[in-house]
């Protein structure tokens, strides 16, 4: 059965990784139609932030070969950048097993992207990728093309565990009783995991009660 998927995958050396954390508003959005060839290294960025900030940070990333910009409108800027042979990629394993990278977005946490896969084998199979070359992976989200979630609220099960954990241990009491510090070493993973964990999962969940989303 075809799926949607939301995963998370962070390393320092995936694509213009280095430039995002150097940004002040972090965040990188792939314009649409370069998503279309994969095993090209030349791709389109939509980049909403300071135009000569970001072009210092992209000319001391690592992974870019070569950055050029094509247009600007209302504060975006649109690039054509060329990667290095040292950045690490997500889309040769995307197109190996038939998949389409719908979404891709680059933020301080991470690059989330949005794919359509076959089936869960081909999912599988992207992750065994991602984690062979010491990505860090996170699925965020996992629906059936039909739009059907494939949990409660279309949570995953460590977005639900973060949710009961954090539930159980008084972050959402007021006064608050537990730190995000006291949720990570409860889930034994970092802070910043935790509240990524926390933030995806209340996404999903509004998405899915209160703006009434499939």
């Amino acid at each position: 059965m075809p799926l949607t998927a939301r995963v998370q995958v962070t390393h320092s050396d995936f694509r213009v990784t280095p430039t995002v954390r150097r940004l002040k508003h972090p965040k990188i959005e792939v314009a649409s139609d370069a998503r279309t060839d994969p095993e090209n290294d030349v791709y389109f960025f939509v980049v909403d932030n300071d135009r000569q900030s970001f072009e210092r940070a992209l000319a001391a990333d690592h992974t870019v070969a070569d950055a050029k910009r094509t247009s600007g409108f209302k504060g975006k800027q649109l690039y054509r950048i060329t990667y290095d042979d040292s950045a690490l990629l997500l889309s040769p394993a995307v197109t190996s097993v038939g998949g389409l990278t719908r979404e891709a977005t680059a933020t301080a946490d991470g690059w989330l992207f949005t794919l359509q896969v076959p089936d869960r084998d081909a999912l599988s199979r992207i992750c065994e990728y991602a984690t062979g070359e010491d990505m860090t992976w996170e699925l965020v989200t996992l629906r059936p093309e039909s739009g059907a979630s494939n949990g409660p609220y279309g949570l995953t099960d460590t977005q639900r565990e973060t949710l009961l954990v954090a539930l159980e241990r008084g972050y959402f009491s007021e006064p608050r009783e537990a730190t995000l510090a006291d949720l990570a070493d409860a889930l034994d993973i970092s802070q910043t995991a935790a509240g990524g964990r926390l933030r995806r999962g209340l996404e999903t969940l509004v998405r899915a009660t209160v703006a009434g989303e499939p």
